[in-house]
């Protein structure tokens, strides 16, 4: 009975498969049998599971465990512990989940059964991974990863492997990162299967554009989209042409990332995030009104993408339509209250410029709660208070200096900070400063985009300089580099 049960679940007959293993546990039980019992149970556990009834589920596979310890059936505990595990994390009760997994990976490893603890640990990577816990995530993938290529398990070594790359993305490890997308591409290319060397070739991308290997994301992005082309995979070759057309931007080919944009939204046309990825080309192209249009259609596919309102946000309020922007950073804000604080720091500059000092104040104050550690946010903060002749702006302008400076110290320190320690030594009439790091900014700057926001934003700081012959100067510097792009 337990074979017909088996059979059952096999082949998707749920309601077969808990009978027949039902009747199963219940003979061996009249016969005493706890080994076929509990093997029953587990069984059971696994159908019941599989049919949506969870607790009864986690019932049947605590009784299987119980029976498996009773008569010293390690193997068996390891693989109840396991299964019950399964449910747990798919009840979410993650904390559960992981006992169970650990438990199971110290069964299998007491036994010597590497193959097994490896699968366990996998798991048990995937339920640390879920609730944040990175590094023991990492861990868990690393030793499940040498286990499973040891065992000969490419299947599973392939998939460790690409749970660990994106792991190790997430905590900024990203050479570690792209050895295991590496690793994985290459087992999945071994095994003939194109989708996932695809979808990890693209994960291999941003890893590498992450380290600034621009070229080499450029050549992997463009190797995945020309998979996804040749087998027909248009849901991800538009992923890859995306991520393409933005490294490509990224480097000043203009024209070849316009057209991976565009392909991307021919092959996923109701897709909001291919459009607003196109709009977002255009916005840093300065080309605001073909942003907008892109921007209001991908609103008009997705009305709840709060990051694309508050892109969307972000341009009514470089456009002058303040009213717009707010509108637009209210909605974000309310759909997801707790995103970074980028979006409160972005109506706070919309408040700011408009005379609304104590609304913007409010709003960089909550952003601050979020990330006490932007640079930007204590740069706006500052410009509020010195706006309404508060002597605290001096702190929050020394914390500005402190925090984009160390970011700038950084090996690829990021345009937009350069721009704000601009912005920030302008505030604090150090012109000497101020002038060294607009010179950075124009050589760094890749799209025209970035010196028109610039431009932009350094006019809103005429009423709290002690210069306005120096602005006009560096405003000169800013139109003579745009000429030139």
């Amino acid at each position: 009975m337990n074979a017909i049960g088996v059979a059952h679940r096999m082949s998707g007959r749920h309601q077969g498969a808990i009978d027949a293993h039902t009747t199963s546990a219940d003979i061996c039980g009249e016969l005493s049998d706890r080994r076929g019992e509990a093997a029953a149970m587990n069984n059971l556990g696994s159908a019941l599971h599989l049919a949506g009834r969870l607790e009864e589920a986690i019932d049947a596979h605590t009784t299987a465990f119980n029976l498996f310890k009773e008569i010293g059936n390690r193997v068996g505990e390891g693989e109840a512990l396991s299964n019950r595990g399964g449910t747990l994390a798919d009840m979410e009760r993650v904390a559960e989940a992981i006992d169970d997994h650990r438990n199971a990976v110290d069964v299998f490893h007491e036994i010597g059964d590497r193959h097994s603890e490896g699968q366990a640990l996998a798991v048990l990577g995937d339920d640390l991974q879920e609730v944040g816990r990175h590094e023991e995530a990492i861990d868990a993938y690393t030793i499940a990863a040498r286990l499973l290529q040891e065992t000969n398990d490419s299947i599973l070594q392939s998939e460790v492997r690409r749970d660990l790359g994106i792991s190790l993305q997430s905590l900024g490890r990203f050479e570690e990162a792209i050895l295991n997308h590496t690793t994985a591409a290459n087992l999945f290319e071994e095994m003939g299967k194109r989708t996932p060397k695809g979808i990890e070739l693209v994960n291999l991308g941003i890893a590498l554009e992450n380290i600034g290997r621009l070229e080499s994301a450029i050549q992997t992005y463009a190797t995945a989209a020309s998979i996804f082309a040749d087998i027909k995979d248009p849901t991800h070759e538009a992923v890859a042409l995306k991520s393409l057309g933005s490294c490509l931007q990224k480097v000043g080919r203009h024209e070849e990332a316009l057209a991976a944009l565009s392909q991307s939204i021919e092959l996923a046309p109701a897709s909001a995030g291919k459009v607003a990825g196109r709009g977002l080309y255009y916005y840093s192209m300065g080309q605001y009104d073909k942003a907008l249009t892109d921007l209001n259609h991908a609103i008009n596919l997705a009305p709840e993408a709060a990051w694309i309102l508050e892109v969307r946000g972000h341009l009514h309020r470089l456009t002058g339509q303040h009213d717009h922007a707010i509108a637009d950073l209210n909605r974000a804000i309310s759909l997801d209250p707790q995103d970074p604080g980028s979006i409160f720091t972005n109506r706070g500059v919309v408040f700011r410029v408009t005379g609304r000092h104590q609304e913007a104040i409010a709003d960089f104050n909550r952003a601050l709660e979020i990330d006490q550690n932007d640079g930007w946010t204590h740069y706006e903060k500052a410009v509020a208070l010195r706006s309404l002749g508060n002597a605290d702006s001096e702190e929050h302008l020394a914390r500005a200096i402190e925090l984009l400076t160390a970011h700038c110290n950084n090996s690829r320190p990021a345009i937009e900070t350069i721009g704000n320690l601009f912005l920030t030594h302008c505030v604090m009439s150090n012109w000497a400063e101020a002038g060294r790091y607009l010179i950075a900014f124009i050589s760094g700057s890749t799209t025209p985009g970035e010196i028109i926001e610039l431009r932009i934003v350094m006019d809103t700081l005429i009423q709290v300089v002690d210069s306005r012959e120096r602005l006009q100067r560096f405003r000169h510097q800013l139109e003579t580099a745009l000429e030139l792009r």
